[in-house]
């Protein structure tokens, strides 16, 4: 046992800390109904899912270090409600590493056992393992929070169960008396065990004889240290004594330990994992109509094909034509296909093409390309060419028919950045106008005929973003654009050909007509206008 208070009595919470702790609070408290002897539990209360994206629930977490090929049991005695379930989740724990729940994960409402296999591949990087949270449900809030209890948790390393006592276990059960040494509860006793043989003759003699106090002093006190000398050597080899046999009683112990800890563990284990696996499989052969996976298993031997009602199980079905109003399979494999719909959802492929949602898309593949070509002189191509992204050809027919209806509707529209060329065109053109229509392009901006009073009688064109005229005075004339520029020429003809004009003045918004007669009067009549040059828009 790697975590040695699994019932968390000593406040500590058994070395395991909060996982995924936002909006997640914990503590320790009394429980009514807590399978531990202590009846307390661990109680976790969350008022959110981790994220708005990770929708999972805090929990705690161990975080015991992986190893090459070694095996970690985790138990754990919990009460989480229905509709959520238990996940286990690690860091890298080598390759081909994988975990295996021997119990069932769902939250059932009341406390139960909860247990999984861990068993860490043989090379890689080695990390932290089991954090345990929940899954499933609504989002908990502040308002409905969720609650969820924990009575016992812990990991077995089932590899290397550790039992040895340490060297203050071995010190504490030690003791030294005046009358011997007490081990583990064993007392040795040193009493009669010590003996006087180190006077020599001439006082041995003298205390046969009358000694007198000195002698007897003397004697006394070499006894006193000979004895104390010969207590201490007897002591001090009887604690070793006691020391080593102890240390040997607790190593056979701890190894007898160690080895049924691992097979109580193994057989524990296979025998949980083999029950769950008889119960899915009798479940599985209940709902097809038999009494057990063994008589299914022995119907199956028996090559029987299985029909319950409406319901066919068998290996294979070989047919010339198979009719049914719906189809489930996890592959098909056919060389045609024929169908009046066929409906597939994101992650399915065509080809290179990827279906995503409502989109067919396919990326970082240059000989991708689309290709609708009834004959050589009527085609369209996507993609087909190293240097044309699009190519129509349309002999006899329209190559693109853009239509819109509406004062916001735009049927093309055209950028080029950089110096880019934007339209290149060759062969004839047709570009009409009609009533009430725009026309704002370079070249002719607007045209005019202009009334001696200086008003204007007709007007074409829409290259300028405003157009007006007045007369100042006598044959002087002012004609407003609001271009913004200069780089436009206006053009002026008389109607009659008694007078003759000219533009002295051209500004940035507005430029002047000057009329005259051959003798120099200045003179008031009608004539036209023409501007020509870059657009504004």
């Amino acid at each position: 046992m790697l975590y040695r208070d699994p019932t968390f009595k000593d406040g500590s919470y058994n070395g395991t800390a909060v996982y995924l702790p936002t909006g997640v609070t914990r503590s320790y408290i009394a429980v009514t109904g807590c399978p531990n002897p202590a009846a307390k539990a661990m109680k976790f209360v969350a008022t959110q899912f981790y994220t708005a994206t990770d929708k999972r629930i805090g929990g705690f977490l161990f975080g015991n270090k992986s190893r090459a090929n070694a095996v970690f049991v985790v138990r754990i005695i919990a009460n989480i409600p229905t509709g959520r379930n238990l996940n286990v989740y690690h860091n890298s724990y080598g390759t081909g590493g994988a975990t295996k729940w021997l119990t069932s994960t769902a939250g059932a409402g009341k406390w139960q056992e909860y247990a999984c296999k861990v068993t860490c591949g043989a090379s890689g990087t080695f990390s932290g393992l089991n954090h345990f949270a929940l899954t499933g449900g609504a989002a908990p809030t502040t308002a409905a929070p969720l609650t969820w209890y924990v009575a016992y948790a812990t990991v077995f390393d089932v590899t290397d169960v550790d039992d040895t006592p340490s060297r203050e276990e071995i010190k504490s059960g030690m003791t030294i008396t005046a009358g011997g040494i007490s081990i583990f509860g064993k007392e040795l006793s040193l009493a009669g065990k010590v003996t006087f043989s180190s006077l020599d003759s001439a006082a041995q003699s003298t205390i046969n004889g009358k000694a007198t106090p000195a002698q007897i002093a003397t004697a006394k006190s070499e006894a006193i240290s000979t004895a104390a000398t010969d207590a201490t050597t007897k002591a001090n080899n009887a604690k070793s004594s006691a020391i080593s046999t102890a240390a040997t009683d607790a190593t056979t112990k701890a190894n007898n330990a160690k080895t049924a800890a691992i097979s109580a563990a193994a057989i524990d284990a296979t025998t949980k994992a083999n029950n769950a696996l008889t119960n899915a499989r009798n479940d599985v052969a209940v709902k097809l109509g038999y009494a057990s996976y063994t008589e299914m298993v022995n119907q199956a031997t028996a090559k029987n094909t299985i029909i319950n009602g409406g319901y066919i199980r068998t290996s294979l079905i070989d047919a010339d034509t198979l009719i049914t109003g719906s189809l489930l399979a996890t592959k098909i494999a056919a060389t045609e296909i024929t169908t009046g719909k066929l409906t597939v959802t994101t992650g399915a492929k065509i080809g290179g093409w990827n279906v995503e949602g409502n989109s067919l898309s396919i990326k970082s593949a240059a000989s991708a390309k689309i290709l609708v070509e009834p004959s050589g002189t009527r085609f369209l191509r996507i993609n087909d060419s190293a240097t044309e992204l699009l190519g129509i050809r349309a002999d006899g027919v329209t190559g693109i028919g853009i239509y819109t209806q509406n004062v916001s509707g735009t049927c093309l529209s055209m950028i080029a950045q950089t110096g880019g060329t934007a339209v290149e065109s060759y062969g004839s053109h047709t570009f009409g106008q009609r009533p009430g229509e725009v026309w704002n392009a370079p070249g002719v901006l607007r045209a005019a005929r202009i009334n001696a009073d200086g008003g204007t009688d007709r007007v074409w064109g829409n290259g300028t973003p405003n157009f007006y005229t007045y007369k100042s005075s006598n044959g002087i004339y002012v004609i407003t654009h609001n271009l913004g520029h200069t780089d436009y020429m206006p053009f002026v003809t008389m109607i009659s050909d008694w007078n003759f004009l000219y533009t002295p003045e051209i500004y940035d918004n507005y430029f002047v007509v000057k009329m005259q007669s051959n003798k120099g009067s200045w003179e008031n009549d009608s004539f036209n206008v023409m501007i020509v040059g870059r657009n504004k828009f």
